[in-house]
């Protein structure tokens, strides 16, 4: 694996390269405040020694603007689809936080979305974000969430996402895991090793099934 960072506009990104020649599927990994910068590039880096092209953006601040947000995802599915070592097509988005992830997952371009729901105490409603207008209906692509929280109220959360974007006619896939209810700050390292080797699994089942 190669990293480099590039320019997206005039934004500098992370880019993680296999070591392996040929084309390869790609992801984009983004995540919200108070994500930090560098579990997203750790993330790119692992995707990348999977065999992807993975390029880590910056932070998304918490209360963002859902438009500059698609305008820019949309010139990284742009950048990718124009290197001649990603297969033309083949590009999915893994984001660290709900109101991001649910604003790019109806970005054109994009094949399949992991959208990691952290929390504990707080999270996801039944819209995903307060502050981004969100349709079901505009999702692009398969959407696999995860959850890794202390809510009581997780399962009726679950739910009525699934419900939501099942009746838009979407492909949806869950998978939960319970934090302690006295923690405060939910991180997936902080669960056992054997839950964040599971997490990796259902990521790579995802990908293999939605992505050319």
């Amino acid at each position: 694996m190669k990293t480099e960072e590039v320019l997206l506009g005039d934004v500098p990104v992370h880019l993680a390269i296999p070591s392996a020649a040929g084309k390869h599927q790609a992801v984009i990994v983004i995540g919200e405040e108070p994500t930090a910068a560098s579990e997203l590039i750790h993330v790119a880096d692992l995707l990348s020694t999977l065999g992807h092209i993975t390029l880590a953006f910056p932070l998304v601040p918490q209360q963002f603007d859902a438009a500059n947000l698609k305008h820019s995802i949309a010139a990284a599915v742009t950048l990718l689809n124009d290197r001649p070592d990603v297969r033309h097509g083949s590009i999915a988005v893994w984001s660290l936080g709900a109101g991001c992830g649910a604003i790019v997952s109806t970005v054109p371009g994009i094949a399949a979305a992991i959208i990691l729901h952290l929390d504990a105490g707080t999270g996801p409603t039944g819209d995903w974000h307060p502050a981004a207008p969100f349709d079901p209906h505009d999702v692009q692509c398969p959407v696999l969430l995860i959850f890794a929280t202390s809510r009581l109220d997780v399962d009726g959360v679950i739910q009525r996402i699934r419900d939501d974007l099942e009746k838009a006619g979407k492909t949806v896939e869950t998978q939960r895991y319970d934090a302690p209810e006295s923690q405060t700050n939910v991180t997936m390292e902080s669960f056992p090793a054997r839950v964040i080797s599971d997490r990796w699994d259902h990521v790579e089942a995802f990908l293999r099934r939605h992505l050319n």
